[in-house]
This record gives C-alpha cells, structure tokens and sequence, in this order.
C-alpha cells in the first residue's frame, strides 16, 4: 500500500504491507515529503500473492473486479467529492468513475425511513446491462459490512426485475 496525503499542509507518504500476521500491517513508514513536493493526493494498493485456496474464487476480469470494487464502496461514488478511481491490470485500465456513470445512470432513489426509534437511509439503485444479483447492503462508514441476497427473504425474486425500459438489476444500500 503507497498513499499521499496532505497532514496540515505538510505532503506525507505512508507505506506499509498487509501480512497475515498477528500484526496485519508490517513495514510501515509514514513520512513527510521535502518541503515544495507537489503531488496529488492518491493511494496506490497492488494486490499481489494471492493464495491458491482463494485464486478459485477470485474474479479474473477486469470489468468484474470493478463492480465488485463499485459495490463495496458504492456510498463513496454518491459524493460529489469522490476521489478518481482507477483499477490497472496488466495494460488494461478502468476508471471506475465513469463506469459508475455510465451503468447508473441516475437511477438512484433515496428515502428515509424508520424503525422502531432508528432512522435509516435508503439507496434504491437501478443497475442496466449488468449481471448483479438483487441485493441488500448494509453498509457504514461509507463500505459495505454486509450483503444479502433478496431472493433469500423473497424466493419469488429469483430473476433480474425489469422496468418499462427493459432488464435491470436493483440493489438496496441501507
């Protein structure tokens, strides 16, 4: 992991490694740049050493592992402030950004509601020409914690929901 940031004024560089260890986070330096670097704030993370249990698991392609990346931090790509995000693989790239764009294509309707004495905001998305499960996210602090699949509480939802304009995917973020 390699991310530049700003800490009041001063341009840092952190760096660390994520290990399977007691510790999780290993070789880690966080360091002030010379004075008058100009960078741009950004975090780089290179996924490397995948273990052979999980490379079966794994999605391979690059459009798959960016919705994978839109869904867990869907929260993030509502703000007006989102950061640019890009995947690369190999010499492909994908900026998810535009991505989101393209397939959301506005279709996202939010409401309030309440339950009991918690309130609870509601992201009603509508995906197109993607091929998602109807899902529920529950997510905090902008990621999502956990994901249930509809048909689990409604069986009869075993295929995508359509609309007036053809297929689409639905997917609730709580």
């Amino acid at each position: 992991m390699e991310s530049f940031y700003s800490n009041n004024g001063t341009m840092m560089k952190r760096t660390f490694d994520f290990k399977r260890s007691k510790i999780g986070i290993e070789n880690h330096h966080n360091v002030p740049l010379k004075n008058g670097t100009e960078l741009v704030r950004l975090t780089k993370v290179h996924l490397k050493f995948l273990k052979p249990e999980y490379q079966r698991w794994c999605n391979y392609k690059l459009e798959e592992i960016s919705f994978k990346v839109i869904q867990h931090c869907f929260t993030y790509f509502l703000d007006e402030d989102c950061p640019k995000i890009i995947i690369k693989d190999q010499n492909q790239k994908q900026g998810l950004n535009d991505l989101f764009k393209s397939y959301l294509r506005k279709s996202v309707d939010n409401q309030e509601i309440k339950v009991r004495d918690y309130s609870f905001s509601l992201d009603i998305v509508k995906f197109s020409n993607i091929k998602l499960d109807n899902k529920i996210h529950y997510t905090a602090y902008k990621r999502v914690v956990v994901s249930e699949r509809i048909t689990d509480y409604i069986p009869e939802l075993q295929t995508s929901l359509k609309d007036e304009h053809g297929e689409k995917v639905w997917e609730l973020h709580t």
